[in-house]
């Protein structure tokens, strides 16, 4: 399951507890990042999605929680603090992805500038490396990669193809 963690109680607590996986979807590290980044009008907090997850993480039989930490101008310089909040509230891993971009979005994708601060960034962190499971090393090949991207060609985010949301 993929989740925001916006919507929470002890029924949906219960709930995710009895999955195996959940990917919570956070790509800020701080309140204000958070505001800026999802605009949630003041109906939800940063901490009340941190504390979400620390409650999912305290289960003595709960999922395995990721943090889902897609890469953007808005956040690309804060991966190690996403790393550091991700072991404090103790979950198994950050998965970092470079946002896939459309026409809505490309002025979100880095740049080669932003690309090669990233690359010597990631391999700072790698040369200590941080408590929480992550895929540093993988990012750090597609990185180095080809910096263009092509737009696909239907111009729209596919994920709707991929997830389903259940109100």
């Amino acid at each position: 399951i993929v989740t925001n963690l916006t919507m929470f109680s002890a029924q949906i607590a219960a709930a995710l507890a009895r999955t195996d996986h959940l990917i919570v979807n956070l790509g800020a590290w701080d309140e204000a990042s958070y505001q800026a980044i999802y605009a949630p009008r003041g109906k939800i907090s940063f901490n009340d999605v941190v504390d979400h997850s620390k409650t999912l993480t305290a289960l003595s039989r709960g999922p395995k929680i990721k943090i889902g930490y897609v890469i953007t101008k808005n956040n690309f310089r804060h991966i190690l603090e996403a790393m550091k909040l991700a072991h404090s509230c103790r979950v198994s891993s950050v998965r970092f992805k470079l946002m896939d971009p459309s026409d809505f979005t490309k002025s979100l994708v880095l740049d080669q500038l932003d690309r090669q601060w990233l690359c010597d960034q990631i391999k700072q962190i790698l040369k200590n490396p941080p408590a929480v499971e992550n895929n540093l090393r993988d990012l750090l090949g597609t990185l180095s990669g080809p910096s263009e991207f092509s737009l696909p060609d239907h111009g729209r985010c596919f994920v709707g193809w991929l997830v389903i949301n259940i109100n």
